[in-house]
């Protein structure tokens, strides 16, 4: 079995596994991102905001907990939780190879075991700093592949499935919807798989736009 490890996975590496496509930044799906935070949101944003004064010389643990992580919590919604530094394991149904790792965080339901996430739907990378950092990019695409696979598995040919993924770079953040489906027999990779992009928002002027995508992505999910 071949494995890989999310953090250590090149643009090489997915190309191999899967055929990738890019729609590059798009109006859809970010614009039916529309409905407005109620008051206590709203509330909320703008203290988060008042506390993202010289973020760029933060150390990524202290913006992760100070600009990332509170809005992701803001976000939840039903049985829609939020989580930090989530495992992920999956193997290809459609070959003998395996992806796993950490993400920093993700949107899920809790699974039947009260306090665990289960199937994630929006995966957050969170960019790191220094000569040794790795390009955050490739760390998220892994990420999805691997919930992809997981929701193809067994899967038909001309199967369909869709995820969520972020990454952050200090307090900017940048979505990218992941569409995927299986090619047919014969065709390597099986699978093909279309990213489409938001804008690049950054929290200290963009925060409620920030929060209607994370919400509106969550309500999809609702359990």
């Amino acid at each position: 079995m071949t494995k890989f490890s999310i953090g250590t996975m090149t643009v090489d590496d997915l190309g191999r596994l899967a055929a990738l496509q890019s729609r590059g930044v798009t109006g859809d799906p970010w614009d039916a991102a529309v409905e407005p935070p109620d008051e206590t949101a709203r509330v909320i944003l703008h203290y988060l905001t008042g506390k993202l004064a010289g973020t760029t010389r933060l150390n990524e643990a202290t913006v992760w907990s100070r600009a990332v992580y509170p809005l992701l919590e803001l976000a939840e919604v039903g049985g829609v939780r939020a989580w930090a530094a989530v495992p992920i394991t999956a193997k290809d149904p459609y070959s003998d190879t395996e992806i796993a790792g950490v993400v920093d965080g993700v949107l899920a339901p809790e699974a039947l075991a009260a306090g665990d996430p289960g199937q994630p739907f929006l995966l957050v990378v969170e960019a790191k700093r220094g000569v040794d950092a790795t390009d955050p990019w490739p760390q998220l695409l892994a990420a999805l592949l691997a919930v992809l696979w997981k929701k193809l598995s067994g899967g038909h040919e001309g199967a369909s499935a869709e995820a969520f993924g972020c990454f952050t770079v200090s307090d900017t953040w940048t979505f990218v919807h992941a569409a995927a489906s299986t090619r047919p027999e014969g065709q390597e990779p099986r699978l093909a798989v279309t990213l489409s992009w938001s804008p690049e928002y950054a929290e200290r002027v963009e925060a409620e736009a920030i929060f209607r995508v994370l919400r509106w992505i969550a309500r999809r999910y609702l359990v």
